[in-house]
């Protein structure tokens, strides 16, 4: 390294440091890095004034990271706890829209409109048997949607 620059800030994150250097660079002015544990970064006296400013201005993050902080572990232990229950995920239990009767009407219908619209399509290109399969996948599954949403509610059961 080169003895005439002046360090300039110590990181305590690599990251940091490496962020700080593509900016300085950026910027056009020469800096060094220094890839010891302590992630020094080093400039030219001259712009030592301009390189802080622009440094103490990006506001980065230099506290500890903690393993709880974003609640990590606690997701794992509950998706590890409930990953047999039917119905449940990570983050709660399904949503009502997901099951509801209404949502399955409405979704089945446009798929079957879909799957008509797809036919049709592929009934004028006559070459394309890939549409064809396509459009027969959408109507089984707004055909079984459809049938689901008009199925009568049994007691007790959704």
């Amino acid at each position: 390294m080169d003895p005439a620059l002046k360090q300039l800030v110590n990181f305590k994150f690599e990251s940091n440091s490496l962020y700080a250097l593509s900016v300085l660079e950026q910027k056009k002015i020469v800096c060094a890095y220094d890839e010891d544990a302590s992630f020094r970064l080093f400039v030219k006296p001259e712009d030592y004034d301009d390189a802080i400013n622009i440094v103490s201005a990006l506001e980065l993050d230099e506290k500890p990271v903690s393993d709880e902080c974003d609640g990590y572990i606690q997701g794992y232990i509950e998706w590890i706890d409930k990953q047999y229950v039917n119905g449940y995920f990570t983050g709660g239990v399904i949503p009502n829209w997901m099951y509801s009767k209404l949502y399955a009407r409405y979704a089945g219908s446009i798929y079957l409109l879909y799957a008509i619209f797809l036919l049709y399509t592929s009934i004028i290109n006559t070459d394309n048997l890939g549409l064809m399969w396509i459009s027969l996948t959408y109507f089984i599954v707004g055909f079984l949607l459809t049938i689901k949403g008009f199925k009568k509610s049994i007691p007790g059961g959704f």
